[in-house]
């Protein structure tokens, strides 16, 4: 594993976003961010993003899961369904945040704390950071009616999916800073910067957290977006960039 791509596609279909996702240097981060489009509330977008292999995720940008498919899916199998975050044990509701969307990531903010989600091209992992944290922790908590044989390990949490019992995933801080588990909540020091999730074999899903907490902000992004020209196709689309 030497390298993460982020190649992303922006395709608009009704309420619908697809879009895939994330790596990011700060040389590109200033473009991208340029093509964010705000959602309020009232049209609570359905949205996707793709690790460009087997697996995406589908949500909305305002609401909790509502399909059948929604939440993470990798080879045709559901391997969970959604998640909720918290600071300092109060739960970020999504219908009050403010949301954004760009080719490479989901943001949702609210007076506490800003949420960004992105998947990694190529790999199994599901990053979503927390930051602007007016706390002292934060929490998550993955809906569990897909998940089974929760058990702690030293670096986090792993589940087995349900639907692919031969894998697991592995919940973890994005930055090694401990956790605790309180009730189904993974609660960990807001230094921790948000949580990754991997998947795989136990070893695979271990494998990937370390090569990400080590080498995610060293990525680079090729110039996909640009050769495509996102902004013509954003201003026709009629949308309002945030």
């Amino acid at each position: 594993m030497n390298r993460f791509f982020n190649k992303s596609v922006l395709v608009v279909a009704g309420m619908s976003l697809v879009m895939s996702a994330c790596t990011e240097t700060a040389e590109r981060v200033s473009r991208l961010d340029s093509l964010g489009i705000a959602v309020t509330p009232a049209e609570n977008r359905e949205y996707s993003f793709t690790d460009k292999k087997s697996g995406f995720w589908y949500g909305t940008t305002h609401q909790d899961s509502v399909f059948f498919w929604s939440g993470w899916n990798i080879s045709k199998k559901r391997i969970f369904s959604d998640y909720q975050l918290s600071v300092d044990g109060k739960t970020l509701k999504r219908k009050s945040a403010t949301c954004i969307m760009y080719p490479h990531k989901l943001v949702r903010q609210w007076d506490n704390a800003t949420e960004t989600l992105c998947l990694v091209d190529n790999y199994p992992i599901l990053y979503i950071g927390m930051d602007d944290i007016k706390g002292d922790s934060i929490g998550i908590f993955l809906n569990e009616d897909l998940l089974s044989d929760c058990q702690k390990c030293k670096t986090g949490v792993f589940y087995t999916p349900k639907e692919d019992e031969a894998n697991r995933i592995l919940l973890s801080p994005a930055v090694d800073n401990g956790f605790i588990i309180t009730g189904n909540v993974i609660k960990t020091p807001a230094a921790s910067e948000g949580f990754i999730i991997t998947y795989g074999t136990s070893e695979e899903c271990e494998a990937l957290l370390q090569e990400f907490r080590s080498n995610w902000r060293k990525r680079s992004i090729p110039t996909h977006l640009e050769r495509h020209n996102p902004p013509t196709i954003i201003a026709k689309m009629g949308l309002k960039r945030a």
